[in-house]
């Protein structure tokens, strides 16, 4: 799966959940046994901050963080970290999924739902006031972003708010809300716009002259 992979972190891409998994434990294991729970929690609290740190040290094998430790008397490099880390990644998708490895698709753990303030209501209210977009595409690092917390994955909690197109010499609009331009909860548009927007269509409007 992942030497066919082109990196597109599509909702049905097997290749996508492996990697964003693999990812976690090894920031994990490369980092919490120094920071310890909760520096380490402090650390990945803003997702680019150990991304960056962790490719500023991938090219050196033998960089002190690769160490556990946890392993007194045993020197553990890099190459030993990733392949523990993605034995660990391999070992909770199948716990999680099954053994049949299409089932690991990256929408399956990485979902999009817009919470209404009205939420707080109560379970029944979340129910008519949320949208659930369902399985999300992309990730912390796409053109497309769908990002997630690193301490929590791997949720969706950012993303685009609309995609827009403008001729500014004309007055047509080109342009697709994640969710609807409606903010009554018992309106049509409330959530009309939802599946345009994860298909990447945008919708042509011509706008009123002033």
């Amino acid at each position: 799966y992942l030497r066919n992979w082109d990196g597109n972190m599509q909702p049905t891409e097997t290749a996508a959940a492996i990697y964003a998994v693999f990812l976690n434990q090894l920031l994990i294991n490369t980092f919490k046994d120094e920071l310890g729970p909760d520096r380490f929690d402090e650390f990945i609290f803003v997702s680019n901050i150990p991304l960056r740190t962790l490719d500023r040290i991938l090219p050196d094998a033998n960089n002190v963080w690769w160490d556990d430790i946890l392993t007194p008397g045993i020197r553990e490099t890099r190459d030993v970290i990733i392949s523990r880390s993605f034995a660990e990644a391999l070992n909770i998708l199948q716990k999680s999924y099954g053994p049949d490895m299409r089932e690991w698709q990256w929408g399956r753990l990485h979902g999009m739902t817009y919470h209404h303030q009205l939420e707080a209501g109560g379970t029944t209210v979340a129910k008519m006031v949320n949208i659930e977009s369902g399985p999300a595409g992309g990730g912390l690092t796409t053109v497309s972003q769908a990002s997630y917390d690193l301490w929590a994955p791997y949720a969706m909690w950012v993303g685009p708010s609309m995609r827009m197109i403008a001729d500014m010499k004309t007055n047509v609009l080109d342009a697709v809300l994640p969710t609807g331009n409606s903010g009554a909860i018992f309106g049509s548009h409330y959530r009309d716009m939802l599946d345009l927007f994860k298909a990447g269509v945008i919708v042509t409007t011509e706008l009123a002259s002033f």
